[in-house]
């Protein structure tokens, strides 16, 4: 029930904001109907994508077989960013979206890929509303090519970095750095990655930021 609570918040969260914005526009008479019927159809989208999370998290705790299809970096990121995109106005965060665009195809769940993002997503704007620097914050994405049909994404904080001795344990079930969490996002999403035949990790932190490391196959392989 905890996983379950845990993947639900954001959908749930954005399908709230999307309507609380909407009968705010509705009140000042600042939105028409095309606008009202986009929001619409996207909470509409966020309802269904919940139901699928329930479904996929549910799947994932009997060990079901995942099914990876072909999915492309920029859609997943578009889809994984409309539930974070309130955290990041609210913080005044620069999302930084520099995805190679020749690297069209990864083999990955969507709805379990897109869990994982929005979770690294979440955890560095978390990292970002604990730092003491004065600064812009960025969130940046990158991929690259790695050997053996593999794809690398990875995405960089500005934050003040993990503390000395945490990052040993942030894979930890209930280990969590941000204080109103659960603390089972980054603990689920590695074993959704490794599931997949990849793998997740922090790649490097410090004061600059941190950085974590998604590995996933451009090709199918066998599902664990």
């Amino acid at each position: 029930m905890a996983t379950i609570s845990h993947e639900l918040k954001q959908p749930l969260l954005a399908i709230g904001n999307y309507a609380t914005g909407c009968l705010h526009r509705l009140d000042d008479g600042t939105i028409n109907q095309d606008q009202l019927t986009e929001v619409l159809h996207l909470i509409a989208e966020l309802s269904l994508r919940a139901r699928k999370i329930v479904h996929k998290t549910r799947d994932f705790a009997e060990k079901k077989e995942i099914e990876p299809i072909q999915v492309n970096p920029q859609d997943l990121l578009t889809k994984s960013l409309e539930l974070v995109q309130t955290e990041l106005k609210r913080k005044d965060i620069v999302l930084k979206n520099e995805l190679d665009p020749s690297i069209k195809v990864i083999y990955v769940d969507f709805i379990q890929g897109q869990q994982v993002l929005v979770n690294l997503l979440l955890n560095a704007i978390a990292a970002i509303g604990h730092s003491k620097k004065d600064i812009q914050h960025a969130i940046t994405i990158r991929s690259a090519l790695l050997e053996g049909d593999a794809i690398q994404l990875t995405i960089s904080d500005t934050a003040d970095g993990i503390e000395c001795g945490a990052a040993e344990n942030l894979f930890d079930m209930y280990h969590s750095g941000n204080k109103s969490g659960l603390g089972m996002g980054l603990a689920i999403s590695k074993k959704i990655i490794e599931r997949h035949g990849g793998k997740l990790r922090v790649l490097q932190t410090g004061p600059e930021g941190t950085t974590f490391e998604m590995v996933l196959p451009m090709r199918e392989t066998e599902s664990h």
